[in-house]
């Protein structure tokens, strides 16, 4: 009968071991993901900062686009406005040689 106690208090002892050495695994386990959590917050952080200041620039290019579009488009109405508009265009090609040899001169 004692060493039937003593067998159960060994296994007793045994188990209690193992209990604490899962318990301790588990502790590492969950520090080690919350390192990894904090790593990935971390990142998360950075990358939405970046995104952020490249956000601002685009939008700062697209004003600088739509600034230099606006300023051409000004710019090309300024300039029908000043001067006359070119007469149409004829082909000479049309006109017959003499009529073609009006235009020349002997010099």
């Amino acid at each position: 009968e004692t060493k039937v106690l003593k067998s159960k208090d060994e296994e007793i002892e045994g188990l209690k071991k193992k209990i604490l050495q899962e318990q301790q695994i588990v502790a590492h386990v969950q520090v080690t993901q919350e390192r990894e959590i904090i790593e990935k917050e971390r990142e998360i952080s950075i990358l939405n900062t970046i995104l952020t200041k490249e956000r601002q620039v685009l939008m700062e290019k697209e004003r600088e686009i739509e600034n230099l579009m606006i300023s051409k488009f000004q710019d090309n109405d300024d300039d029908q406005h000043l001067s006359p508009p070119a007469p149409p265009r004829t082909k000479l090609s049309v006109l017959s040689p003499p009529a073609q040899s009006a235009f020349l001169t002997d010099t």
